[in-house]
């Protein structure tokens, strides 16, 4: 339990029970006193050093005021926006309406196979259009939380992100599921720097200048690309520090396309997917925007090539049917 007491927040939030516990970030059932509404609470994760100043706490809590204020703004049908948030304990604390399903991590796991390429591209129509409205915003947001434990699969079927996941406390180490998920820029900063220096090495300088920018939309893109490997393979991705270790060593990329590890993946699917995991940022999608556009261009690939080879099967069998019809006789031995 996050706290002593089942009360939080001054005895305004009643906790229930815990529902699910994913990559260290707790989920409670509670229930709202003043609104009178069973809620989600989410404790985040704060990451910090283990002797922390107090100059340092209370710029953590800062950056947490901040980032739920701002994410707090956005409606969204594929948001599961935030409806409150607080410091108690010295713990994060973001409260959201009830979630009505399951994340995406645990509906996969229960199943044990991957969601089919058709469910999943519907899903990524919407997250995309989600993503755009944060990335437009001025300032833009990010959200820099994308994986399958924070999208919840609701009861009508469709989905949901939950944006108490992007209310980041630090980001992910090496040692985290969800460094599966991040690009090389999102973790940049708590790499050693003999690593570092190893990865610059293989750069140029337009590519090391833009490496050490800050994240932008196109790390979201990403994380977002990574995901939808995992929900269409059924295979959590290579992280992109082993992909770029590897590629130094002069070794070919570990990430085998989507359509490789299942054929019945569309391959131009396994390549929208492929390009938004490029691990140089500039060679990804420029925006959530473009990356919708260009899926929906592929869709409409996949239909074409699909009517093309039924086409051309039908065809075919056409000929084998004329051709047994059309069969001359055997001819009749001459008398003599």
């Amino acid at each position: 339990m996050p706290a002593t007491s089942p009360l939080l927040k001054e005895g305004r939030y009643s906790i229930e029970q815990e529902f699910s516990d994913a990559d260290n970030v707790s989920r409670f059932q509670a229930f709202d006193t003043v609104s009178e509404a069973a809620v989600t609470i989410v404790e985040i994760p704060v990451r910090l050093p283990k002797v922390a100043t107090a100059a340092q706490r209370e710029a953590m809590n800062k950056a947490f005021d901040e980032q739920a204020t701002a994410l707090a703004k956005f409606g969204h049908k594929s948001l599961l926006a935030i409806k409150d948030h607080f410091t108690e304990a010295g713990r994060h604390y973001v409260v959201a309406d009830l979630v009505d399903g399951l994340d995406l991590e645990t509906e996969l796991a229960s199943r044990k196979v991957p969601f089919s390429t058709s469910e999943v591209v519907e899903w990524t129509d919407s997250v995309l259009e989600a993503l755009n409205s944060l990335h437009q915003s001025r300032p833009p947001v990010l959200f820099k939380a994308m994986q399958p434990a924070n999208l919840i699969l609701k009861s009508d079927k469709t989905l949901g992100l939950m944006m108490s996941a992007a209310v980041a406390c630090g980001e992910p180490s090496a040692s985290d599921d969800a460094v599966a998920y991040a690009p090389l820029e999102q973790l940049w900063s708590g790499l050693d720097a003999a690593s570092q220096k190893v990865i610059i090495n293989k750069y140029d300088e337009a590519s090391e200048r833009i490496l050490k920018q800050d994240c932008d939309a196109r790390s979201d893109i990403y994380s977002l690309g990574a995901t939808l490997y995992h929900l269409v393979t059924g295979r959590r991705p290579v992280d992109v520090l082993e992909r770029s270790i590897e590629i130094i060593e002069g070794n070919a990329d570990p990430l085998k396309s989507p359509h490789k590890v299942d054929p019945s993946i569309p391959p131009e699917i396994s390549d929208v997917i492929m390009k938004a995991m490029e691990i140089k940022r500039e060679y990804r999608f420029d925006s959530a925007a473009i990356m919708r556009q260009v899926l929906k261009t592929a869709l409409v690939r996949v239909k074409e090539r699909e009517e093309e080879e039924a086409a051309e099967l039908q065809e075919a069998a056409n000929d084998l049917k004329l051709a047994a019809l059309g069969q001359p006789e055997q001819a009749e031995t001459p008398s003599v």
